[in-house]
């Protein structure tokens, strides 16, 4: 998700942690913010200490804000803690301007586990409310810790609040919408729930852009650059577009559930010898009408994957190998993996690289196996969505020989049929994940 974010040289509960690149932009801006806001509460409170002085109230800004960060990574390790109960792999927790992330391999299955997950970061951050306010009550006297205790408490009451309203990706909307799967489809829940954080960030961005204010209890409109609330606004485009991808994963999700990556692959597909220069690829990208190719061995075992992009003025006498990608994890995946991972790994690729769009599926020798593109898998979700039902096949172990077809896999066998004909596929809705979510 975060392609710019480096890893802390520690872990927290065996969780690693990572600071996305905006994080380095946000923390001054916050630092300078709550300058600000430090010397505007101290005179409104009418505290002994004022003024702060300059270098007093850069200290506490920024001892504040670290503050900040570090409520919102204990709010998001509350999720990651709770996840984990529930037989969760959490990925990593990752701070970036938006506040934080935690990343798990998948939400709990259990009925309602999806809620119980969520809000476990707005109790963390109750807690530390409640807590800084009992730090207020017993440093009356030490006016300083006082005004940090204050603010902090203050902030993590409304970071528990806010996370509470019902917009995913927020702790609401996924509370909202693990209480609606109770009842209905998960699909149709988070089409519900997705529908209602649309229409948050809707009215978010209208007020943002200032068409409407609320004040002193009296609405009123009106336009103008000096009303526009650039921060509210990024936060609704983020919500909006989340919810949006919300949904669609859950619909790709359930158009492709119980389908492994074996029944939508092509097994004829073409590989190259690591060995042969440069010039000959290029007659192969001609002559075959692919832009890319699987690199294989003398084994037939996958080495690599070379694209058009990787000859541009490349010596045509250079081999193969040496300007073949050899990011192996990245480009490929077993024929028993499910098809939601493939679609998950092709999505968080670069969009800029040449594979992007497919991965090589390789056997556990890494034999070289059959190709699945975005378009195969577009293909079975649209079977899937006109009723249809979807072939499965054994996987065939033997390695493609490089630079021809593999042999043809074995006939092809179709899930609740008979001799007789096609029979539907179970329902949906009566598999353990929908059923458990």
């Amino acid at each position: 998700m975060f392609k710019s974010a480096f890893k802390l040289p520690f872990n927290l509960f065996k969780i690693p942690l990572y600071l996305d690149i905006s994080f380095l932009f946000v923390f001054p801006l916050m630092v300078w913010m709550m300058f600000n806001n430090l010397n505007l509460a101290v005179a409104h409170l009418g505290l002994s200490v004022q003024p702060l002085g300059v270098e007093l109230s850069i200290l506490l800004a920024t001892l504040t804000v670290i503050g900040l960060f570090t409520s919102i990574v204990l709010h998001e390790l509350g999720h990651s803690l709770t996840a984990r109960a529930y037989g969760v792999k959490v990925r990593r927790i990752t701070l970036w301007f938006l506040g934080g992330v935690a990343e798990f391999e998948e939400m709990p299955r259990q009925r309602g586990a999806e809620a119980v997950v969520a809000i476990a970061g707005p109790l963390v951050s109750l807690f530390l409310a409640g807590f800084f306010f009992a730090v207020t009550r017993l440093t009356p006297q030490i006016e300083t810790v006082w005004l940090v205790a204050f603010f902090l408490a203050a902030i993590n009451l409304m970071l528990a609040v806010f996370n509470l309203i019902p917009a995913m990706p927020m702790d609401g909307g996924r509370i909202l919408r693990s209480l609606l799967a109770i009842g209905m489809p998960y699909t149709r829940a988070t089409a519900v729930a997705g529908g209602v954080a649309k229409t948050i960030a809707i009215l978010m961005g209208i007020y943002g852009l200032g068409l409407i204010s609320f004040h002193g209890g009296v609405f009123s409109a009106g336009f103008g650059v000096a009303r526009i609330d650039w921060w509210l606004l990024f936060l609704a485009f983020f919500i909006y577009t989340s919810a949006t991808r919300e949904t669609r994963y859950a619909q790709i999700s359930h158009a492709l559930e119980g389908l492994r990556v074996g029944d939508l692959m092509n097994p004829e597909v073409h590989a190259v010898p690591a060995h042969i220069p440069a010039g000959q690829l290029a007659q192969y990208i001609f002559f075959h009408h692919h832009s890319g190719f699987p690199v294989v061995d003398s084994a037939g075992r996958l080495v690599g994957s070379i694209s058009l992009n990787a000859l541009e003025s490349a010596d045509p006498r250079l081999p193969v190998e040496q300007l073949m990608n050899v990011d192996l994890p990245s480009l490929t995946i077993s024929p028993d993996a499910p098809a939601i991972e493939a679609a998950a790994k092709m999505s968080a690729a670069d969009p800029t690289s040449p594979d992007a769009t497919r991965l090589i599926v390789t056997g556990p020798d890494g034999q070289l196996l059959g190709l699945l593109t975005q378009a195969d898998l577009a293909r079975a979700m649209r079977l899937r969505s006109s009723g249809l039902p979807i072939p499965t096949r054994p996987v065939e172990s033997q390695p493609a020989p490089a630079g021809q077809l593999p042999p043809q896999t074995p006939p092809w066998s179709f899930p609740g049929s008979d001799p007789a004909g096609f029979r539907s596929p179970p329902p949906m809705g009566s598999s353990p994940w929908y059923a458990g979510r």
